[in-house]
């Protein structure tokens, strides 16, 4: 009997020491990872966002205005009401390093080469300079893009995959729509 109360006493004081531990490191605050804005803060899509995706979707197989690039990007934010200098500041610039890249967002690309492979195709365009709108966000640098005047799309709005690693050269800015 005294072998068994020894264990006993020797594992609750191991389970007190254990719970003690949890208990202590429950509160411990964790810091966030410096300069990515923590996902869950990822998930809400303002509303000039919204409506510049409206417009974008609303127009799949159809071609926007002369079927440039930029036609869908300009038209979508002024269907949207957003704010730009109808040039090539879209609305505020980000910084992917530090903010969520959101649907509705503009991507600008200069000078970029990009090569993919989609369903066993190898793609690969040279784009002097593209504009498109985040469709979605598939996961960090991940994301389908909206567009028209590509290789694939012709002049015609669709969709297209885009990870930032397939951009072989060149350089990208994004922007956010304001009012």
């Amino acid at each position: 009997m005294k072998k068994t109360r020894r264990i006993s006493i020797k594992f609750l004081f191991i389970a007190t020491a254990i719970v003690g531990m949890l208990t202590t490191l429950s509160f411990i605050p964790v810091a966030e990872p410096e300069g990515k804005t923590p996902v869950e803060n990822c998930d809400s899509i303002p509303e000039l966002n919204k409506k510049v995706l409206e417009f974008a979707s609303s127009k799949i197989n159809l071609k926007v205005g002369m079927g440039d690039a930029w036609d869908l990007a300009s038209e979508a934010l002024n269907a949207a009401g957003a704010k730009w200098d109808n040039d090539y500041k879209f609305g505020r610039k980000i910084n992917p390093d530090k903010e969520c890249i959101l649907p509705g967002d503009i991507i600008e690309m200069r000078g970029t080469k990009i090569e993919y492979k989609e369903h066993d195709v190898f793609y690969r365009e040279e784009l002097k300079l593209h504009i498109a709108i985040i469709y979605s966000v598939a996961k960090q640098n991940h994301f389908v893009l909206i567009e028209q005047n590509t290789g694939k799309l012709g002049q015609k709005v669709g969709t297209s995959p885009l990870e930032l690693k397939q951009l072989k050269t060149g350089k990208y800015k994004i922007f956010r729509p304001i009012k």
